[in-house]
């Protein structure tokens, strides 16, 4: 059924290699082996290479999925099935879009087809995930039916589930179900508590889209194994081109969704980066735009000299950088140039930090500032709503 539904798929005439790694039973039989065996001769695979490998000794859900994929660079692209999962036809083209709009981010360890079900804090189980009309949302579980881990936050992962489980570091999140049942279970039939503890501490998200009408990109179907007793059955139809009128889209800004599947508070601010960009050399540029973006992914506006290269303003609006500009163009420190700019400068703050517009503004100095992270992390507005005085 998983292999049907990916041969069935469009690939775009991209090159798509697959890799199926067989566990082995606790106890092997003949006939097991056997329909491993056929299941191998009989695999026919139009869209690249196949490797196929059989475990020597019984693995367990997680170390198969520890040891599933270790990337070969920072932008290798892989996505990981289980064998109890069915795809959409439009899986792949969901990805690639994702993956052309959201790889660069940091905030983001990897992409599911899931349509996730499951509010694991405590306190909120009976909340439901918004399905935000379609369009992609960041939500902080992870989803496993058919994850596509970003290849930089996956070898952070790796590495850090190897020290984990190497020296018995514990991986408890206290407000969070799972963590219940991690402790419960027999934990090598459960790696998403590694990763659930990880993109907790790094402040991690994953890409979801939920599809129209209470479709999915990918179902699971839910068979006897290790996390059901009896076979249950898809949970989701699968979306295609003919049966909803969803639209695949990928917005600059997307919505985050906390543990408890309700906004994150720090996401609901209104917030502004401000600075004046005159006068600076197209690396100068470069260097603050991918500090600032490899952190915060909200509204910054930039004063820029009118001249300057057609490549830097695409650059800039590549990457979502608002741009405002001037004639000026600056000079030596106390010319009548460089306080018309100065001069100019603070115009340009009043005018874009705008009070109903924007809870809170952050002017900062374009050459010397570096981003280490999110400058509006932890902020909250005061009870009395607070933010900006127009005075």
């Amino acid at each position: 059924r998983l292999i049907t539904s990916l041969q069935n798929t469009n690939y775009n005439n991209d090159t798509v290699d697959l890799i199926i790694r067989f566990d082995v039973p606790k106890v092997p039989s003949d006939a097991w082996r056997a329909q491993v065996s056929n299941f191998r001769n009989d695999l026919i695979w139009k869209h690249g290479n196949v490797n196929i490998s059989i475990a020597t000794e019984n693995m367990g859900l997680r170390k198969a999925w520890l040891t599933a994929w270790q990337p070969s660079s920072l932008t290798d692209q892989a996505i990981i099935f289980e064998d109890d999962i069915e795809v959409s036809p439009l899986w792949y083209a969901w990805l690639q879009g994702a993956y052309a709009a959201y790889q660069n981010r940091t905030d983001v360890a990897g992409m599911s087809l899931q349509r996730q079900t499951l509010v694991p804090h405590k306190s909120h189980r009976k909340n439901t995930i918004p399905d935000n009309n379609g369009q992609p949302f960041l939500y902080k579980l992870v989803g496993s039916i058919g994850y596509a881990p970003f290849a930089p936050q996956w070898m952070d992962f790796l590495d850090f589930a190897d020290c984990a489980l190497a020296t018995s570091q514990s991986v408890d999140t206290p407000t969070l179900i799972t963590s219940d049942w991690y402790k419960s279970l027999d934990q090598t039939g459960m790696w998403t508590q590694l990763f659930i503890y990880f993109c907790n501490y790094m402040n991690l998200y994953t890409l979801y889209a939920f599809p129209s009408e209470n479709h999915a990109l990918a179902a699971h179907h839910r068979e006897k194994g290790e996390h059901y007793g009896k076979s249950e059955g898809p949970d989701f139809a699968l979306v295609s081109n003919s049966n909803t009128g969803w639209k695949m889209e990928y917005p600059s800004h997307l919505i985050k969704l906390d543990w408890d599947a309700k906004p994150n508070v720090e996401e609901s601010l209104k917030s502004v980066v401000l600075s004046a960009a005159v006068g600076y050399e197209d690396a100068d540029f470069i260097r603050f735009v991918e500090s600032i973006r490899a952190h915060y992914q909200g509204e910054v506006v930039l004063l820029v000299r009118d001249n300057a290269s057609a490549s830097l303003f695409s650059t800039l609006e590549k990457h979502n950088i608002q741009v405002v500009k001037t004639e000026e163009a600056g000079g030596e420190r106390t010319s009548p140039a460089w306080y018309r700019i100065n001069t100019l400068r603070w115009q340009f703050y009043q005018e874009n930090c705008i009070k109903g517009k924007h809870d809170v503004c952050l002017a900062v100095d374009f050459r010397d500032s570096l981003f280490q992270d999110d400058p509006f992390r932890g902020m909250t507005l005061p009870p009395d709503g607070g933010g900006i005085d127009s005075s």
